[in-house]
């Protein structure tokens, strides 16, 4: 989540489609992190954080086609 936050505030500071791929890549990384958590760690909060990382991709991929 740390890279996430960090392409985020590059976004932030210049949007362009480079940071923009930064995010996503950074956000699919965190999916599958969580998806393998998930899978090992029956801890009900994985579902919740899988889906707001969903939420964010699609998001992001709004933003990325507007650019």
């Amino acid at each position: 989540m740390d890279r996430v936050i960090k392409e985020l505030e590059n976004v932030r500071s210049s949007p362009d489609a480079d940071a923009v791929h930064d995010l996503r890549v950074a956000i699919r990384r965190c999916r599958s992190v969580a998806a393998v958590m998930e899978e090992v760690d029956p801890d009900p909060a994985w579902p919740p954080c899988a889906r707001s990382l969903a939420n964010f991709s699609e998001g992001s991929a709004r933003f990325a086609m507007r650019k």
